[in-house]
C-alpha cells in the first residue's frame, strides 16, 4: 500500500499540473516528481518517520503540487495556454 501511494500519488501530480495549469514545464514537472516520490518514500519507509500508509499519497501529491507550479514559468507557451482543462472547455463547438 505505501508503494502504490508513493508512485499514484506522484502520477496524479503530474496529471493535474499538465491539466489545470499554465505555469507548469516539463523541467518543473519532473523535478517536483522526483522530490514527491522521495518525500513519499521518506516518510513511508524511514523508520523514525514511518507514518501510516494512509498520510504518504497526501504528501506526495502535495509536495509534486507545490514544486511543480512554483518552480514553472511566469510566461507559459502558446500550447500551454490552448491546451489545458479551461481552455478547452471555454471552447465553442463547430457543427
Amino acid at each position: 500500500s505505501k508503494v502504490l501511494s508513493t508512485f499514484m500519488a506522484v502520477m496524479l501530480g503530474i496529471f493535474w499540473l499538465g491539466m489545470f495549469t499554465q505555469r507548469a514545464t516539463t523541467r518543473s514537472t519532473m523535478i517536483g516528481a522526483v522530490a514527491g516520490a522521495s518525500v513519499a518514500w521518506f516518510l513511508g519507509f524511514y523508520e523514525p518517520l514511518a507514518l501510516g500508509a494512509l498520510w504518504v499519497a497526501p504528501a506526495g501529491l502535495i509536495v509534486t503540487l507545490f514544486l511543480g507550479f512554483v518552480l514553472g514559468t511566469n510566461k507559459p507557451s502558446e500550447a500551454a495556454r490552448r491546451w489545458n482543462w479551461f481552455a478547452i472547455v471555454r471552447t465553442e463547438l463547430v457543427e
